[in-house]
């Protein structure tokens, strides 16, 4: 691992793992991008400005409850 690499909990690939499950066959309005690549920008680019993890795990589900069949119940049972 490079020097100034920080090293993320296994929480931050649940999430991925969540969010890509539950915007499955869904794409951006008006296009053929899977929506997926939305909150995956987004959470890149706080990890490019070095924020925090929770952070990071809120940019990836943060379409989730509103987008997808997924509870925010279930979210704070797995993400707190």
């Amino acid at each position: 691992m490079p020097q100034n690499a920080k090293a993320y909990s296994s929480k931050l690939y649940d999430a991925i793992e969540l969010a890509a499950r539950a915007h499955h066959n869904q794409v951006r309005k008006g296009t053929e991008i899977p929506y997926i690549v939305h909150p995956l920008a987004v959470a890149g680019w706080l990890i490019r400005a070095q924020c925090p993890e929770t952070l990071v795990i809120a940019a990836l589900l943060h379409d989730v409850v509103e987008d997808t069949p997924v509870t925010i119940e279930e979210l704070r049972l797995h993400f707190g």
